[in-house]
């Protein structure tokens, strides 16, 4: 048998005082935890529609007929594209910061696919074969479509 413990009064409210301070300190740190974990799903979540945004810029940039009009269409085209890979490269590095496994490799694919077209732009090689701009530009709106998949994944 366990013999019963006699605590003086004032150490009763001392004991209350104390496990209520380790409950509260408990719960700040919960709701701590959960308001971190909310503002990485939102920093995720602007991260990915960052990429995305990018990503269809340099789509509806090649698939719109008007900017293939006249003679200056390549040179053109090489400094919207360009820019476009930039934009695509800055909104990636954020996505490598928050984003999932899944989410950093397809949206390292489609990087690497937007930068794959501004290269063949910036070659200077024979640009008599337009053939290649085909597959390189198919890859690409793969490779969007992937991360978008991805993204939608994760934030769904």
């Amino acid at each position: 048998m366990i013999p019963a413990m006699h605590l003086p009064a004032e150490t009763v409210p001392l004991i209350g005082v104390a496990l209520g301070g380790v409950i509260a300190a408990g719960s700040a740190t919960l709701a701590q935890h959960g308001a971190r974990r909310d503002a990485r799903a939102v920093r995720r979540r602007e991260a990915y529609a960052a990429l995305i945004l990018a990503l269809d810029h340099l789509e509806r940039s090649w698939t719109a007929p008007e900017t293939l009009e006249d003679e200056a269409a390549e040179k053109r085209m090489g400094i919207i594209t360009g820019q476009a890979v930039r934009d695509i490269q800055r909104a990636y590095t954020v996505v490598l910061l928050v984003g999932s496994k899944q989410a950093k490799t397809t949206a390292d694919m489609a990087r690497k696919s937007a930068w794959a077209i501004n290269d063949w732009l910036n070659s200077g090689g024979n640009k008599d074969h337009l053939g290649q701009l085909g597959p390189l530009f198919e890859a690409f709106s793969a490779a969007a479509r992937a991360f978008v998949d991805a993204a939608e994944a994760d934030c769904g």
